[in-house]
């Protein structure tokens, strides 16, 4: 999706997320980081997070604006898929996620345990590559 802004007589354009799946995993985190703060430094994080608009333009830029790229972000947020994704793509790479959790091993849960007891939120890259494997062979195109 495409944002312009006018400033000094200019009209520049950014690029804002055209959908939820446009999201990386750093920036989610990113995103459920600047919860903590006031509303305006989460709109002011979010928006600089999700569109390419540099932090200090977004700063100036008028309150009626800033609640319609909020807004536009709502809708996107509200239009996501929740499913579980089986297969992703990273780098042109594709992984899998573990058909049976039931069959992981021992190691693999204690890191996982530890992961979520140490903040689930520092290590959800490091628990995505305990859930998520490279993908060697698939069967019947699945």
């Amino acid at each position: 999706m495409k944002v312009k802004v006018k400033k000094e007589g200019k009209v520049k354009e950014f690029k804002l997320i055209s959908s939820w799946e446009d999201v990386t995993l750093e920036k989610w985190l990113q995103l459920i980081d600047f919860e903590t703060g006031s509303k305006t430094e989460e709109a002011t994080e979010t928006i600089a997070a999700l569109s390419n608009i540099p932090k200090q333009l977004v700063k100036e830029l008028a309150l009626r604006d800033v609640a319609v790229i909020m807004s536009r972000i709502a809708e996107l947020q509200q239009k996501q898929d929740t499913k579980l994704k089986r297969i992703i793509e990273i780098d042109g790479i594709e992984y899998g996620f573990h058909p049976d959790l039931d069959s992981i091993t021992l190691g693999e849960y204690a890191d996982l345990e530890t992961f979520i007891k140490n903040g689930m939120e520092k290590h959800l890259p490091e628990i995505m590559a305990v859930l998520y494997r490279p993908i060697k062979e698939k069967k019947n195109d699945i």
